[in-house]
């Protein structure tokens, strides 16, 4: 089951939009709750919400996410 993503959130930074999307799919891992690549589901997550990184910053924000759900 994966969880939906939220959209985005009035008066929130583009910093803490990537932050909370970061910290859902983290959670969403160590839950079991989470199905697919992690970069291409975070890359479309950003996208509906009108965020857009580098492709670096993606890479290294997806492993980030899979490197702290393995903790």
């Amino acid at each position: 089951m994966t969880v939906e993503p939220r959209g985005p959130v009035p008066d929130e930074s583009e910093e803490e939009t990537v932050t909370r999307i970061v910290e859902e799919m983290r959670d969403e891992i160590v839950h079991g709750n989470f199905e697919g690549d992690t970069g291409h589901v975070l890359d479309e997550r950003l996208a509906e919400c009108g965020v857009s990184v580098r492709p670096e910053r993606l890479d290294d924000l997806a492993d980030e996410i899979e490197s702290g759900a393995s903790t």
